[in-house]
């Protein structure tokens, strides 16, 4: 029986610094399906979960502690150890 592999979403710390940098927006959150899947680059990435999580990037608008890439959900969250 063959499985689903699971989505991977990161963020590229490099692509954020150089949009910073040199005035750029290039999207810098990749969703993948595996480690070797095909990635899709963007600045929301939705994951279809109920309810729905969104990985955002926004650089001109930051959180008030700086971040400029987050995820919003309103999923309930703990802490995995």
């Amino acid at each position: 029986m063959k499985t689903t592999p699971k989505t991977l979403v990161t963020v590229n710390r490099g692509v954020i610094d150089s949009n910073r940098k040199r005035g750029k927006n290039n999207p810098p959150v990749r969703a993948a399906n595996g480690k070797y899947g095909k990635a899709l680059y963007g600045h929301v990435i939705k994951l279809h979960t109920v309810p729905p999580v969104y990985f955002v990037h926004d650089q001109n608008n930051p959180l008030p502690h700086g971040a400029r890439v987050w995820v919003e959900t309103y999923a309930r969250a703990s802490v995995v150890r």
